[in-house]
């Protein structure tokens, strides 16, 4: 099983980072400037196209992760809304993936 490494620079509403497929543990790192309410919001996809809200976190940090089910996609970002002026994040993550990732269906 490889490690897979993603890193998002984020400066405006809207973007995230690349979506990966984790088996098991993963880590999440979130640096940077949050102002006037930004939220880096965690997206958990079944089907690897439609995406749902898992976590928000507020501030910088680093957290860890759990994804039981294999092939579950994951991406992290800033939704439409939730980028408060000043502020630049970046956020990195990085664990145990499918080499091919391998999508339920």
């Amino acid at each position: 099983m490889a490690t897979y490494v993603t890193k998002a620079n984020i400066t405006a509403q809207n973007t995230f980072s690349d979506t990966i497929i984790f088996d098991g543990n993963f880590n999440l790192s979130i640096s940077g400037t949050f102002a006037n309410g930004t939220k880096v919001t965690a997206q958990r996809s079944i089907d690897g196209s439609t995406f749902h809200d898992v976590d928000v976190f507020t501030a910088v940090g680093e957290f860890v992760g759990y994804e039981p089910e294999p092939g579950m996609s994951y991406k992290f970002g800033v939704k439409t809304g939730e980028f408060g002026s000043g502020s630049d994040v970046t956020i990195r993550v990085g664990g145990a993936w499918r080499n091919p990732p391998i999508a339920n269906t």
